[in-house]
């Protein structure tokens, strides 16, 4: 019965979702709008700060903290391995390490001094550090009938990642990722399951990526694409911005941007001078875009007339409500 109600809210909440509240994402022709004049942002970015290319990501190290089961199982390598996987899927750049050693060793060395300013060649926009948090193992072996066996492995994966800006240093999330689960893997009648064996890491290394999967949302957030407000155009209450984010960072038709702005204020008590981001609002990806430029329609009149040239824009990535739903049902 209680599954039965949660299919109908489902069911439900998607129809609901579908009806109202949707911004309508088909564009036809851009140049029937007329421009907009848009004043400069205060903090607009210098032309050599403007990028067109993928999320730059260099994965530096995960440490084992000491876990004998994890360094057994060859853990920091699954984890690796599954977060490399992950950015092959939504267009993430992966700088191989061996190939950037100097530079992951200069990064490292600014993070223990939080010297607060990575100074090295310019190619990674990220670093990232992980630690395994918890590796627990179980085995069992189920015998079903004459000569029939399989091994039942229950694992438990818990690690931290922690993402830098470059070459800022400044450390913008820690993400934490968790699953377990168990697996059955044939054996023979007679053998004994041993967590340490191939099976293990098998069973290791698909409960590595639930929890990537599991903690989609927060990764694709922290490597998100970013880029500045170009130009606006207006037809009738109906708001279009073009932003630089275009098909080099693998957008997608129908995403949620968030518009914010940076400014600078002083602090009268120290007389030190801080600088301070603002959201201002949210507007979706239409099907019009290229290479380095896509078109943002922006259904708050309120927050189209507030937008600046030069405005920081970033793409949001949510749960939906389906996703949220089915995990409680599995």
């Amino acid at each position: 019965m209680r599954r039965s109600l949660l299919i109908f809210y489902l069911v439900l909440g998607l129809v609901l979702a579908g009806c109202f509240g949707a911004v309508s994402t088909r564009l036809e022709d851009p140049n029937q709008y007329q421009e907009m004049n848009l004043s400069e942002a205060e903090m607009a970015p210098a032309p050599e700060e403007i990028e067109y290319g993928a999320t730059r990501v260099l994965i530096q190290e995960i440490d084992l903290g000491g876990d004998d089961l994890a360094a057994e199982q060859n853990l920091d390598r699954i984890v690796e391995s599954s977060i490399a996987d992950w950015f092959e899927t939504v267009g993430v750049e992966r700088i191989d390490r061996e190939a950037a050693q100097e530079l992951a060793e200069e990064i490292r060395l600014a993070q223990d001094r939080d010297a607060g300013r990575y100074a090295g060649p310019d190619v990674a926009d990220y670093a990232v550090r992980g630690r395994i948090i918890r590796a627990d193992a179980s085995t069992e072996i189920v015998r079903e009938g004459f000569a029939q066996a399989h091994c039942k492995y229950d694992a438990t994966v818990e690690f931290e990642l922690d993402i830098y800006s470059l070459p800022e240093m400044e450390r913008v999330t820690t993400v934490n990722l968790s699953a377990s689960g168990d697996e059955a893997l044939s054996s023979d009648y007679w053998s004994r399951c041993d967590v340490t064996a191939r099976g293990g890491s098998r069973v290791f290394g698909d409960i590595t990526d639930i929890a990537v999967d599991l903690g989609r949302v927060d990764l694709q957030n922290a490597f998100a694409p970013r880029g500045y407000v170009v130009e606006g155009r207006q037809m009738d209450d109906d708001y279009i911005f073009m932003v630089n984010i275009g098909d080099r960072q693998n957008i997608q038709e129908g995403w949620k941007v968030e518009f914010m702005r940076t400014s600078e204020y002083e602090d009268r008590l120290s007389g030190q001078t801080f600088l301070e981001i603002n959201t201002i609002g949210e507007g979706f990806i239409t099907n019009q875009f290229g290479p380095t430029y896509s078109w943002v329609r922006v259904p708050d009149a309120d927050v189209a007339n507030q937008l600046k040239f030069g405005d920081e824009v970033r793409v949001k990535f949510e749960r939906r409500f389906d996703e949220d739903l089915l995990d409680f049902l599995h």
